[in-house]
């Protein structure tokens, strides 16, 4: 046989080769291409021009690389296969030919096509599968929402209810002994303040029971008009009892304005712990004070700040700097004994940054605290 004879029977075993590795490849219900040294495409088959949405004649001679979304995508895909020779699975974000874009998983091997080194993808549409991973992690995302908001709503219960509670106790403790000493006049008082304890009670429980009732949306500020003035002063009569025990003057100062519109029950919560917090620190015959001001931020956009300032124990730099840090919060128990769990400010830092502001302290050991945190007025 002549060499030419010979050469003309390899090509036409080659060629029959590659006819049957097309038909193969054809028959195949993933999405294939094949992609010379020079990252030009050297094949696809149907499955590749039907996912990608154009006819094969599009790709055969194209760029390789220009079907990813990112093309950082495309370089670490390159980078990973420089490191192991092959890519077994890499999933980025694609761009078919009319623009939309789906979610690609591609495997990548070395192969010999029509005597060059090639590399043959395989790629598949795992789009459903990525937008279920999606939907699931979204979800997640709401329980674990629904799991704050439940947290918190305790946190509230807990805080708001024990300072009625602990005033109940100590005048009918007080009233009791007065009862023995017929002291008239000791016992009207402290049957007033008892009742007053109780109607404050009772109003507390009604704001949590209307904000448990918000369908998980208990932490979406509400703007509302408020009677600033009004709202101060039902926060400080609630606390009354309290600072009523302890000797301590509930006082509020200078205000910038009469109606603002704010979250009240976020508002009052965060008063009513800050309060509660002076009145704790504070000595006996001490006082704790509220006023406010308007505040302009750098776009111009107007808050407003209400301080809440003591003469009491104070703190230290350090105790400050662990005042907001959830990991760091500890409780100090108060001049009289008062205890706590040490969560009323980082419940108050939540409640303020949901309403977009801000929350500080400024203090003086042995000479008292002011905390302020500050609200954009609403507008809408």
């Amino acid at each position: 046989m002549s060499t030419d004879n010979g050469q003309g029977a390899a090509d036409a075993l080659g060629e029959g080769n590659l006819r049957l590795l097309h038909q193969l490849l054809g028959a195949c219900p993933v999405a294939i291409s094949i992609v010379g040294p020079d990252r030009l495409r050297r094949y696809v088959n149907q499955q590749y021009a039907d996912l990608m949405r154009a006819p094969v004649s599009a790709f055969v001679g194209a760029l390789a690389d220009d079907s990813y979304v990112d093309a950082g995508d495309r370089d670490r895909a390159l980078a990973l296969f420089a490191k192991e020779g092959r890519v077994q699975v890499f999933e980025a974000r694609r761009k078919r030919m009319d623009g939309s874009h789906f979610w690609g998983l591609v495997s990548i091997e070395p192969i010999v096509y029509e005597g060059e080194e090639c590399l043959a993808g395989w790629l598949y549409d795992i789009t459903a599968r990525k937008e279920a991973e999606e939907h699931r992690l979204e979800q997640h995302k709401k329980l674990e929402s629904l799991n704050r908001t439940a947290n918190t709503l305790l946190s509230v219960i807990g805080h708001d209810l024990r300072q009625p509670f602990n005033a109940l106790i100590g005048f009918s403790q007080l009233l009791e002994t007065h009862v023995d000493n017929e002291n008239h006049e000791k016992i009207v008082e402290y049957a007033r303040l008892i009742n007053q304890a109780a109607l404050n009670g009772h109003g507390l429980l009604e704001q949590i029971l209307d904000w448990s009732s918000r369908e998980g949306q208990a932490w979406t500020p509400r703007p509302e008009d408020v009677d600033l003035a009004g709202l101060i002063d039902g926060t400080l009569a609630l606390v009354e009892p309290m600072a009523k025990r302890k000797g301590v003057v509930l006082e509020r100062g200078a205000l910038p304005m009469q109606y603002v519109r704010l979250d009240p029950h976020m508002t009052n919560t965060v008063l009513r712990n800050l309060i509660t917090n002076g009145i704790k620190y504070s000595h006996r015959g001490g006082k704790v004070t509220v006023d406010g001001r308007l505040l302009r931020r750098a776009d111009q956009a107007t808050e407003l700040c209400l301080n809440i300032a003591d003469n009491g124990v104070g703190m230290t730099v350090e105790q400050i700097d662990r005042l907001f840090q959830r990991d760091l919060a500890v409780t100090t128990d108060g001049t009289s004994g008062e205890t706590g769990l040490g969560l009323g400010l980082l419940l108050c830092k939540e409640l303020v940054e949901l309403q977009g502001g801000h929350i500080w302290a400024e203090c003086t050991p042995d000479q008292g605290s002011t905390f302020s945190f500050s609200v954009p007025l609403s507008t809408a």
